[in-house]
């Protein structure tokens, strides 16, 4: 059950950190009530907001990846339902062999009220009709304010008061987290180190390319620990790698998104799995260890991505489908 609300969560907000945020706490509680592990509950929570940052349009990896590639968002999220879905179904599979107190989580569901998911069932049609993904956040937030306004009363104002401070005081990280990416990405690209690292000689095919691309991405993630970071840094790269490999656009944006996405998911220090580890009100902390062990879809993504990639390289006629 958390791996699934964790990614319809993940596809409407189209943020894994929002997702985390939003849903650790309510599971760490579960793990309290349930005596089930926390680090486990929690591994399928992480599992189920990263597919869902993978299948959501409106997500910031997904934006920066098309931007910098210069690649439809849609025909970019078909590709990663290639490999998302069956990872996504795969850790499914392995976490309902794993689980053993389903009674526990089952039982929330009967009390389940239709109203206050309503501002995310909104935000995720509304992000698959096409609209603009600023018209889909401001009027998601402007219809779950009219339903808090509903259903708390007057008393509602000084706590959206509050959680609107504290939105801005996460608005000024993202501004100052934009300018230091922004100069880092210019002088990464004026220097060509890692154009010089990354220009690779020989034979240039579409599988090489895409090889060439995920490391790039990869290393930029380790480097960084932010997977949208880690794309707008080596974007204007990877779109000349891209090109003279002729990968298309979408298949490049594809590979971005998705590689970054397994590699934030497998190292300590990124900001998912240091959030969901820490320590609260109903227990300790969790080690990014812990996580990595529970969070069994970034290691199926990875395997599934491979096989895709190889699969793809030897069928041409699918690979030009994307051209």
């Amino acid at each position: 059950m958390g791996s699934t609300s964790g990614c319809l969560v993940g596809v409407a907000l189209g943020t894994s950190m929002g997702t985390i945020k939003s849903l650790v706490p309510i599971v760490r509680r579960i793990a309290v009530v349930s005596h089930a592990p926390a680090a486990s509950l929690v591994g399928a929570v992480l599992s189920g907001a990263t597919c869902g940052d993978n299948l959501s349009v409106i997500s910031d990896t997904a934006i920066a990846a098309c931007s910098s590639q210069g690649a439809d968002r849609y025909k970019k999220m078909r590709l990663n339902l290639y490999v998302a879905v069956p990872a996504f179904c795969t850790t499914l599979g392995t976490l309902t062999y794993m689980q053993s107190a389903n009674f526990i989580e089952e039982s929330q569901l009967t009390n389940t009220k239709l109203l206050p998911i309503l501002p995310y069932l909104w935000t995720l049609i509304t992000a698959l009709l096409g609209l603009n993904v600023l018209g889909v956040l401001v009027t998601g937030a402007a219809l779950a304010a009219a339903i808090g306004f509903a259903t708390q009363g007057i008393g509602f104002t000084a706590r959206l008061a509050s959680l609107a401070f504290q939105g801005m005081e996460g608005e000024l990280d993202i501004i100052l987290l934009a300018v230091f990416t922004g100069g880092l990405s210019r002088l990464a690209n004026e220097d060509g180190v890692l154009s010089h690292l990354f220009s690779v000689q020989g034979i240039r095919n579409p599988l090489r390319g895409e090889i060439a691309l995920a490391l790039l991405v990869a290393l930029a993630d380790v480097l960084c620990a932010n997977n949208t970071v880690a794309i707008v840094i080596v974007g204007s790269i990877a779109r000349e790698l891209a090109i003279s490999h002729r990968v298309s656009p979408a298949r490049a944006a594809n590979v971005l998104d998705i590689w970054s996405c397994i590699v934030q998911g497998l190292i300590p220090h990124g900001a998912q799995l240091l959030a969901a580890g820490q320590p609260s009100s109903h227990g300790p902390a969790i080690t990014p260890w812990q996580l990595m062990l529970h969070s069994h879809y970034a290691f199926y993504l990875a395997f599934f991505t491979c096989a895709w990639m190889s699969w793809v390289h030897f069928q041409p006629s699918v690979h030009s489908k994307d051209e």
